[in-house]
């Protein structure tokens, strides 16, 4: 440790602009600039103010997760056994530059948000308020929601977002996910459209194999959260059939089966490959 401190101890800088270097500065927070070790120094940093802020936190403002290792993962009856059954509390989500903090209710959210605020900025780090949004889930409308605040600052409310390329919205539905997918892997698909799926001089074997490299990993990326309906499944379907009859130079004036349509491209339905997801 003493070795580590005397790296930092005592550190200065300088900032050079347009060919200007400024006067010297003290650096008392963070880690140097390209040094081997600041990326472990910041994990071991990070990870205790994490622990601390989840020492702080009652478990009751926690998402209580039941599950099982045993017998089928479909059983919700087995979750009932007090022996077999586990339960985890999650607190937050971290992932490589963002995070989320799930809370059961309004006032436990705000409870989450009070105690990570204060253990972070004990630990010198600052939450940005302004990049960060609120999320109500299948929220009573009937109870007013207050506005969470970070500080002094309050905190954005929002319907939906993008996260991590897919939509979240409050009633959960995959609605706009279906149709942003869609509207997506669209895009791509007349950008390849010239060159590469209706180019006669290739063979439908190529042209299927980019079209599920780049167009459907476009389609269902993320697929294996959805909740889905026989509604989105013909919507998702239609533009599958769809892109298969133009690499295929199928119209609908042929009158070919959809079954037909599937193994003259050697691929499978939209359902078929969620399923094996």
């Amino acid at each position: 440790m003493a070795i580590i401190r005397a790296f930092h101890d005592g550190m200065i800088a300088h900032v050079c602009m347009g060919g200007n270097i400024s006067n010297s500065f003290s650096v008392t927070v963070g880690v140097k600039q390209g040094c081997v070790l600041a990326p472990t120094l910041f994990n071991i940093y990070l990870a205790v103010v994490t622990l601390l802020a989840r020492y702080e936190s009652d478990v009751n403002d926690s998402i209580a997760v039941n599950y099982h290792l045993d017998g089928n993962l479909l059983y919700p009856q087995r979750l009932k056994a007090k022996t077999k059954a586990r339960t985890s509390y999650v607190f937050d989500m971290q992932y490589p530059d963002d995070a989320a903090y799930p809370a059961p209710n309004l006032q436990s959210l705000q409870r989450n948000l009070d105690t990570v605020n204060s253990i972070y900025s004990a630990g010198g780090l600052v939450l940005n308020a302004s990049k960060t949004e609120v999320l109500p889930i299948e929220h009573n409308t009937a109870v007013p929601i207050l506005p969470f605040t970070i500080g002094d600052e309050d905190l954005k409310t929002a319907e939906s977002f993008k996260y991590f390329g897919s939509i979240l919205s409050v009633t959960c539905d995959t609605k706009n996910e279906i149709q942003t997918r869609i509207r997506l892997a669209s895009s791509s698909f007349e950008k390849l459209s010239k060159r590469v799926l209706l180019n006669r001089h290739l063979t439908v074997q190529t042209k299927i194999k980019v079209y599920h490299a780049i167009c459907l990993s476009i389609l269902l990326f993320g697929s294996e959260t959805w909740t889905l309906y026989k509604a989105q499944i013909r919507r998702l379907e239609g533009f599958h059939i769809r892109c298969l009859q133009a690499i295929l130079n199928i119209t609908w004036h042929d009158r070919i089966l959809h079954v037909t349509i599937l193994q003259n491209a050697s691929t499978f339905s939209i359902e078929s490959m969620i399923v094996r997801r």
